[in-house]
């Protein structure tokens, strides 16, 4: 027997039941958009954060070193950049406009200290006229590090290596051959956020390199200068005549290849200064007598006669190129940089310096940093022409031309410092860089791993090493050469394969949906 049906409901009471199910599927649903945007607002907030950014391109272009995520690590104080560079200058600005924001952005990725201000000088009118008006600017493309009342200004010279096209009536066009920026953004950061700037002396009056000759010749060091700059560095000419002694504040003193020789009273003035910690990078060309000699044989080194030559990595006559070097901090990222250096001298060391009483603490550590291949010599005889090798009288290769020298606490490789721990440790160390050539410093080298040798030296010297290893980025650029069958081929593929494909498809399904 089926049950009775039920009596049927008051419409109004249908009509509310209906109204009550719609007002909660409504509240179900809003309540699901609601946690929806919760959730999605609270994973953002969460990815901000707590974020992790990696770089996988080839070339690593953009990518910070380990040195300067260390700087950036230790940051205390915060650091304002404004970049001021215009999109749509010169082709010497469009070169390095996308370089520079790319780059700056990994900046402030990398600290919360970094503060970046991006401002186009053609759009922004009035902040520009404003940053003009607060740092006097004369320049519309520059990059300013300001913290606290220090500030560093950066131009289009300090970020980026330019080569100049062959001229042409509307002049020539520069091209950007190596970015530069992680070094002078690295170098402007230590110099607005720590005191105090190191010095470095050249030592003047003998013939030596000139930090103040800007022309294109070997005897020019201009470019080194302004690099050094660019690194918080103090660079100075020294005449020691009639001086009592080299300044205290001399951090490091450069010996450029003097062409005449040194007073025996500067002698004795740099001999002290050695004795007493200090750093020296000592350049010697070939033939060159200084009269320092002695003195670099009583640090363990000794400047070879006759010049180094190397027939398997060679560009020119008596040129030697170096892309591999020996293991020391100078070096560490310098792999695969080439470097040339002209009829270096050897750099020999002396293994008898110092009495046996003496232990190893007392004997200076000598570390080739660069030589010949095996398929070079070192050659002695200067009146051969071309020079060939002479069994017993040349030296065969590798031999050293360039070498650091380190003497007080310093870890021999796989021993203590101190063979005795009751021996009071030294605290300052003497250091030493020798390098039988001296025209890899100059204005011909502006590229490439002669200058970041150099620069990465006197770092080493004057114990800034967060700067060594930053090398400048090479700017590659790929050509895709396409010949012309293959380019009718690909415009074919692309405008009428690929749509005609879609075309066939929808007609497919428009057949198979009729039938």
């Amino acid at each position: 027997m089926n049950p009775p049906p039920e009596p049927e409901r008051p419409a109004s009471q249908r009509v509310w039941e209906n109204r009550r199910r719609k007002a909660l599927v409504g509240l179900n649903t809003s309540s699901a958009l609601l946690l929806a945007v919760l959730l999605w607002l609270m994973v953002n907030y969460l990815g901000s954060r707590h974020y992790h950014r990696a770089d996988i391109s080839a070339s690593k272009y953009y990518a910070l070193s380990e040195k300067t995520e260390n700087i950036l690590d230790g940051l205390t104080n915060r650091v304002d950049v404004k970049v001021v560079i215009q999109p749509g200058g010169t082709s010497e600005e469009q070169n390095l406009y996308e370089d520079v924001r790319k780059l700056i952005q990994e900046y402030e990725y990398a600290s919360r200290k970094i503060k970046v201000e991006v401002i186009d000088p053609d759009r922004d009118k009035g902040r520009i006229e404003e940053v003009r008006a607060q740092y006097g600017l004369t320049d519309s493309n520059v990059v300013i590090f300001e913290s606290g009342k220090r500030r560093k200004m950066l131009t289009t010279d300090d970020m980026g290596i330019f080569k100049q096209d062959k001229p042409t009536l509307l002049g020539g066009r520069p091209e950007l051959k190596q970015f530069r920026g992680e070094a002078a953004f690295t170098a402007a950061i230590l110099y607005v956020t720590r005191p105090g700037q190191p010095r470095v002396y050249f030592l003047s009056g003998h013939g030596e390199k000139d930090i103040e000759l800007f022309d294109r010749s070997p005897a020019a060091y201009s470019h080194i200068r302004r690099e050094l700059e660019l690194d918080n560095i103090v660079v100075k000419k020294l005449n020691l005549a009639g001086e009592e002694r080299v300044p205290e504040d001399c951090n490091a003193l450069v010996v450029a290849a003097p062409t005449i020789a040194i007073s025996l009273p500067e002698v004795e003035l740099i001999r002290a200064y050695l004795r007493d910690g200090g750093r020296m990078m000592f350049l010697s060309d070939l033939l060159a007598e200084t009269q320092l000699e002695p003195v670099l044989e009583e640090w363990g080194v000794r400047m070879g006669e006759g010049f180094i030559l190397d027939l398997r990595k060679t560009q020119f006559k008596g040129g030697v190129i170096v892309t591999q070097y020996g293991e020391h901090p100078i070096t560490a990222k310098l792999d695969g940089f080439a470097s040339i250096y002209l009829r270096p001298r050897a750099v020999v060391p002396i293994t008898s310096v110092l009495p046996e009483n003496q232990g190893p603490r007392d004997r200076p550590l000598f570390v080739p940093l660069m030589s010949n291949s095996k398929a070079g010599w070192w050659e002695k005889d200067l009146q051969v022409d071309p020079p060939v090798f002479t069994p017993g009288e040349d030296v065969p290769g590798p031999v050293c031309f360039a070498a650091a020298i380190e003497k007080g606490a310093v870890a021999l490789p796989g021993k203590p410092a101190v063979e005795d721990d009751t021996v009071e440790v030294e605290l300052e160390t003497t250091r030493l860089v020798v390098v039988g050539d001296s025209a890899f410093g100059s204005n011909l080298h502006k590229s490439g791993g002669s200058s970041a040798f150099f620069l990465n030296s006197i770092n080493w010297l004057i114990d800034q090493q967060q700067l060594i290893s930053i090398p400048p980025k090479e700017v590659r650029k790929f050509k895709l050469v396409i010949q012309k069958p293959d380019l009718d081929r690909l415009f074919f593929t692309v405008v009428g394969g690929l749509p005609g494909m879609v075309a066939l498809l929808g007609f497919l399904v428009w057949w198979r949906r009729r039938s």
